[in-house]
């Protein structure tokens, strides 16, 4: 629970003087400075300098590309990929700046080769290569801020490789199922690999923002495709299959072990907008009056969505009521 919330809540339940509420509030150290902030403070500036040299060092490559030579141009690609690693291990303190610029010279390294020698690759591979050179910078790193942008690019893998054997479409095609399916399940791995689970946190310590990036990207891949195979005459049946999965992230991210309420709100939102596109498919389908048709989904999606909210809410509260129970002596 929030403590400022609940100390608001005290004071008006009991009805506190002023100087009652204040000095509450100073013991509760409302005031003070966050715990571990100097820590925190000196890791994200690390992590945002070697992002931001990245950056600029791309950006300098890419106003000098016409004046530098082939064997220039990857000499200092690569030079930038050997540098930023040789920092990191001599200064262990900058470690995850240094390698997370080293994991971006390495994407502009494979971007350059790909367009320079044209090798026919597919972008996908492009990607699952990077992700393959980039896991152990990310296992050295041992930080969120170099497995973060590692979800990504495998994230962006399997979408490359779902368009890329789904005959370069990116919406659902019965004939290609399979692939859809293997897609979903590959990017349901990859959530649950940097899910809060506490022996996978202390392997791979990717913080909870890895995890809901990964998650997102995962329903994102999931619920478009559902929603057009509802559409599609050909392959909606396959609808129900994205719900399924859809109901079973729900359960899964409810779970006490992995809770988390911005993991909840996604796979909430997921399934108000397969239910919600699934009624819709229905109600268009049985009535020809279009207004009737929207105030009646109208109704139902606001029914759907507050429902919902409820639910949420209540999962909140019971895993709250959880925790206190927990550390109650």
């Amino acid at each position: 629970m929030n403590r400022r919330l609940a100390i608001y809540e005290l004071r008006s339940a009991f009805g506190l003087a002023p100087e009652q509420g204040q000095a509450l509030e100073d013991l509760a150290r409302l005031g003070g400075e966050p715990p571990a902030l100097a820590t925190w403070l000196a890791r994200t500036l690390v992590v945002l300098g070697g992002g931001l040299l990245g950056l600029g060092v791309i950006l300098w490559v890419a106003a000098n590309w016409p004046d530098l030579g082939r064997a220039s141009k990857f000499a200092l690609l690569e030079g930038l990929v050997v540098l930023s690693v040789a920092g990191a291990i001599w200064r262990p303190a900058a470690r995850s700046g240094l390698l997370l610029l080293a994991f971006l010279a390495q994407g502009g390294v494979l971007a350059f080769f790909g367009q320079t020698y044209q090798t026919g690759a597919d972008p996908w591979q492009l990607f699952a290569l990077w992700a393959a050179l980039g896991l152990p910078l990310a296992a050295a790193a041992h930080s969120g801020a170099l497995w973060l942008p590692f979800s990504l690019v495998v994230m962006t893998a399997i979408s490359l490789w779902v368009q890329a054997h789904a005959g370069y479409r990116w919406g659902f095609s019965p004939e290609a199922a399979s692939v859809h399916y293997v897609g979903w399940l590959l990017a349901a791995g990859v959530a649950v690999v940097f899910s809060p689970l506490p022996a996978l946190q202390r392997r791979l310590n990717a913080g909870a923002w890895t995890y809901r990036a990964s998650l997102l990207l995962a329903l994102g891949q999931l619920c478009p495709t559902s929603l057009m195979a509802l559409f599609d005459s050909d392959s909606g049946p396959h609808y129900g299959a994205g719900l399924l999965i859809a109901t079973l992230y729900a359960v899964c991210v409810s779970r006490r072990r992995v809770f988390d309420v911005f993991a909840l709100c996604l796979a909430g939102l997921t399934l108000d907008v397969l239910v919600i596109g699934g009624l819709a498919w229905l109600i268009m389908d049985a009535h020809s009056n279009a207004i009737l048709s929207f105030l009646v989904l109208g109704l139902l999606s606001a029914i759907i969505v507050a429902a919902t909210a409820a639910a949420l809410r209540q999962l909140v509260r019971r895993h709250e009521q959880r925790l206190q129970t927990e550390t109650q002596p």
